[in-house]
């Protein structure tokens, strides 16, 4: 019962923007404790998505000082870098990588 409290309790203070990453960031300038990008596996595409978002200057920005980001990558994939960011952690699980950031 605690548990269904607490989730009711965080989504009335979240947002969700299910939509292209770089389109959302050219438009608001909303900031957030927490970014979860799930970009198309480099497998799957002949761009790197994951490497571009990180490395958009309007991203980092758009993250609180204590925030994280948390991107999903194939298993094999190198974590991404760019300056202003800190790979702070990466999980595995079977052929999907979760990489968690942090600003500098």
């Amino acid at each position: 019962h605690s548990f269904r409290k607490n989730v009711t309790r965080i989504m009335e203070r979240a947002r969700v923007h299910e939509q292209d990453a770089f389109a959302y960031l050219r438009k608001h300038g909303d900031g957030f404790d927490l970014i979860l990008a799930d970009p198309p596996y480099l497998s799957n595409s002949n761009r790197d998505f994951g490497g571009e978002l990180i490395r958009n200057e309007a991203l980092a920005e758009r993250l609180s000082d204590d925030g994280v980001m948390v991107v999903e990558v194939e298993a094999h994939q190198e974590g991404m870098e760019a300056p202003g960011w800190d790979l702070v952690d990466r999980r595995t699980y079977g052929r999907s990588s979760i990489l968690f950031y942090a600003r500098k």
